[in-house]
């Protein structure tokens, strides 16, 4: 039972170290975030290293005291998030899927994206109905897009080509490219004479006011989907390598118990 208890030990050690980084990583996605309005990946990272460092510290309790109530309580616990960490490894794959590859319009890598190319799921609960009205609200409130108002106001295409805009200012801040609105200066793009070359919704609900200008498009809530993508396939991965690891830690964890 004392080798049991030292070795159960030192694999609450372990995860216990695992779970301040992943809370760490959760708090600076938080504070860099480009806006409030970011995708709120870093929740998610919160959560798990909470848990983790909640089920560390009774694993740690009861090996130290040698309280074996505490023990199966601790295996009870890390079998839970094992089983929430594949629940949502396999529900996330399964949900989260479609080609947020975006087009790249103007070359150099300045991309546009599509909303259709989404599955049903993100459209629907992510910016669907009234989340998307609660997004747009905050994306106002926190000016999205005063960041590009410089680059508006000395904007050509060579500069557009260059510049390193989120996918939320390439969708939200400016008509999509296939409308063929013309930049005319700092806070206006207008129609040519020769009229706009697409019948595109978003080409029509595109307007000059800052409050509106492309936050009731398609553009604006694919942009918005792109950026989340980006940030769950990275989170999906974390999840992948980390459930193997504390899949190992169970199993051993097992063995010395019983041992």
């Amino acid at each position: 039972m004392g080798v049991s208890n030292v070795l159960l030990g030192l694999l609450n050690s372990i995860t216990l170290c695992i779970s301040l980084p992943l809370i760490l990583a959760g708090y600076f996605l938080k504070v860099t975030a480009d806006s409030p309005c970011d995708p709120v990946l870093y929740k998610p990272l919160l959560a798990l290293g909470l848990s983790l460092l909640a089920v560390s510290l009774i694993g740690l309790l009861g090996a130290c005291c040698r309280i074996k109530l505490l023990l199966w309580l601790y295996l009870i616990t890390l079998f839970i998030v094992i089983v929430g960490l594949l629940a949502c490894l396999s529900v996330g794959s399964a949900v989260v899927k479609g080609n947020d590859r975006g087009q790249d319009v103007l070359g150099g890598g300045v991309k546009e994206y599509e909303l259709n190319t989404f599955s049903g799921w993100l459209r629907n609960n992510l910016v669907g109905g009234s989340h998307w009205e609660d997004i747009k609200s905050c994306m106002i409130s926190h000016d999205a897009c005063g960041k590009i108002e410089t680059f508006r106001t000395l904007m050509d295409f060579v500069m557009l080509k260059r510049s390193k805009r989120t996918s939320i200012e390439m969708g939200c801040c400016k008509p999509p490219v296939h409308c063929g609105y013309e930049y005319e200066n700092a806070t206006n793009w207008k129609v040519p004479a020769k009229g706009l070359t697409s019948e595109d919704q978003d080409c029509k609900n595109w307007n000059n006011n800052f409050e509106i200008l492309c936050y009731n498009c398609g553009s604006c809530k694919a942009g918005y989907l792109a950026l989340f993508m980006k940030g769950w396939r990275k989170v999906t991965m974390l999840n992948g390598a980390l459930l193997v690891v504390l899949f190992v830690v169970f199993v051993i964890a097992c063995c010395a118990l019983r041992g």
